[in-house]
């Protein structure tokens, strides 16, 4: 364990925001040390309630909040570890909240399990090809006033990220860009700025697969999709600020200064956290950390508040700092 810098004056740990893939698991293994590691957070939550909590604050875009809370039983996270999904916060939830406020209906590059669970009803995986082929060329035409999507958005698919769903979600963004384009051209001041078109869950670049080797995030192709329309991702996850700002709504935590961050991504993680204020933020040297992560370079500068191994020696920091 590396010690962060002395400083007396560091706020008092009020919440622990903690990660879960790579975390605490990789795949269908839990990571040594990590449901014994939670189990003690836990206790620490219930001895000094209501002065500290906890929340799982994860990224996971494959797979719905109740098949994750179900892996994690399998493996051995029960109820004294994780009591409940009230625990969990997940980026496909704040994607599914987002989309409801904003009234967006989204061409989704999303697996199975999420269309058929969080995001039922609420977007398609198909678009029929004469909403981009018959009138794509008519400049008063466009698939959204035909009542198809009117966005697209990006999970970790990797069922889905092939040439042709790519292509349909390349086509679709730029006849919505063409049509804000327009807007934009005659002025129309009645109308209200246009919502983001191209929606991610997350943009990370790689995590650690079952089989413990790093595989392609969502990241790559969301850059892909970017690029090829010229739109840019509007981000719901981590690092998103506002994605930090609604867990620690959800705790009851007004100084984002009392909260601190666990995780093995050092940009969603690290920095994300740090950017959006939270006292500190330990880095683990498990699940997609690559050496050298805690330098900076990766962040700007920004560097983590300490650099562990693993989620138990974590936890260990924050039930000392309660302490002292």
């Amino acid at each position: 364990m590396n010690s962060p810098p002395p400083n007396d004056n560091r706020p008092i740990i009020r919440a622990a925001l903690i990660d879960i893939s790579g975390t605490l698991h990789i795949g269908n293994d839990a990571i040594p040390g990590a449901i014994d590691a939670c189990r003690r957070l836990l206790t620490l939550q219930k001895t000094q309630q209501p002065n500290f909590k906890v929340l799982f604050l994860t990224n996971t875009s494959q797979i719905s909040t109740t098949t994750l809370l179900s892996t994690l039983r399998s493996i051995g996270f029960d109820e004294d570890a994780i009591p409940s999904s009230e625990y969990i916060m997940t980026s496909v939830g704040a994607t599914k909240r987002y989309l409801l406020e904003k009234k967006l209906r989204p061409y989704c590059l999303l697996e199975d399990d999420l269309l058929s669970t969080d995001f039922q009803n609420l977007g398609v995986d198909a678009i029929s090809p004469k909403l981009l082929h018959s009138d794509y060329n008519n400049e008063n035409y466009t698939a959204d006033e035909s009542g198809g999507p009117n966005c697209v958005l990006v999970g970790l698919a990797p069922n889905k990220f092939n040439y042709d769903r790519l292509n349909i979600a390349h086509r679709l963004l730029n006849q919505l860009k063409s049509k804000d384009d327009k807007c934009r051209q005659e002025s129309l001041q009645t109308l209200s700025p246009p919502p983001p078109r191209l929606i991610a869950i997350h943009r990370a670049m790689h995590y650690r697969d079952s089989d413990h080797i790093l595989s392609l995030g969502p990241g790559g192709f969301i850059s892909l999709l970017e690029q090829s329309s010229g739109v840019s991702a509007h981000v719901i996850g981590k690092p998103s600020i506002n994605f930090y700002q609604e867990a620690l709504s959800y705790l009851g935590i007004h100084d984002p200064a009392h909260a601190i961050m666990v995780g093995d991504d050092v940009i969603g993680d690290i920095g994300g956290a740090l950017h959006a204020g939270l006292g500190g933020a330990i880095l683990v040297k498990t699940g997609k950390y690559i050496h050298g992560d805690e330098s900076g370079r990766k962040t700007d500068g920004v560097v983590p508040t300490l650099t562990v191994n693993s989620i138990a020696e974590a936890v260990d920091f924050i039930i000392c700092s309660q302490h002292s």
